[in-house]
């Protein structure tokens, strides 16, 4: 089982993290433009593929939903509990 779960968890990991080492050796690459590029293509690539391919039934996808728009109530809650305790103006919030 362990061994099972470092080869398909984290051996790939390692080896992206040592093919990016070699490249950086060999070619001398830029960090920030690397990191917006998996920033800005790779990452938001990512979440659309896995999203596309993923087999969601309806109550597994409400609750999803559910679960989303939850997180962004409380999130608004504690911005403007946040803002009156710093006391902030609505403009400034």
């Amino acid at each position: 089982m362990f061994f099972r779960i470092l080869l398909d968890v984290c051996a790939p990991i390692f080896l992206i993290v040592g093919a990016g080492w070699i490249m950086d050796r060999k070619f001398k690459l830029h960090l920030e433009t690397l990191v917006k590029l998996n920033i800005y293509l790779m990452v938001p690539a990512f979440i659309f593929t896995r999203v596309v391919s993923a087999e969601l039934g309806g109550a597994e996808a409400l609750r999803i939903v559910g679960f989303t728009l939850s997180t962004i109530a409380l999130m608004f809650v504690g911005s403007i509990i946040a803002g009156r305790l710093c006391k902030m103006d609505m403009r400034g919030r």
